[in-house]
């Protein structure tokens, strides 16, 4: 006997703490604990809303979740692959990663810093003086 749970079909004795299949607040400290890559330039908001964009327009975003720009409900794809939750945990990881950019827009905001870590610090001028001043 197979058992269906809810709209998503994941067995919620399965899940972690918050009752879905990854806690993205906890992997999200995990990976920057992990792997601080403390030697890169840290993205802007804008370079990571692309990069979540593109990563999740792929092939291999939508092959791991069964998913396909025309199978929208979530069906395992062709090769069997997915589950019949896969849109909903698709949309929760664009939330989380939209929310993880607004953190880093407004906590540059508040630091007098460019959105892009390679453009100029806010109020800056190409020689380094200050404009408006």
């Amino acid at each position: 006997m197979q058992a269906i749970y809810g709209d998503d079909s994941l067995d919620p004795g399965q899940m972690e703490s918050n009752g879905r299949p990854v806690h993205l607040d906890r992997l999200w400290t995990n990976v920057q604990n992990d792997m601080p890559c403390s030697e890169e330039a840290p993205l802007g908001s804008g370079e990571i809303r692309l990069l979540v964009g593109s990563e999740m327009d792929g092939k291999g975003w939508h092959d791991l979740l069964g998913s396909s720009k025309s199978n929208v409900q979530g069906q395992p794809g062709p090769s069997g692959r997915g589950f019949a939750g896969g849109p909903k945990f698709a949309e929760e990881v664009k939330e989380f990663m939209s929310g993880m950019a607004g953190n880093v827009f407004n906590t540059r905001r508040e630091l007098l810093l460019a959105d892009s870590p390679s453009a100029m610090p806010v109020g800056a001028a190409a020689d380094g003086s200050k404009r408006g001043n």
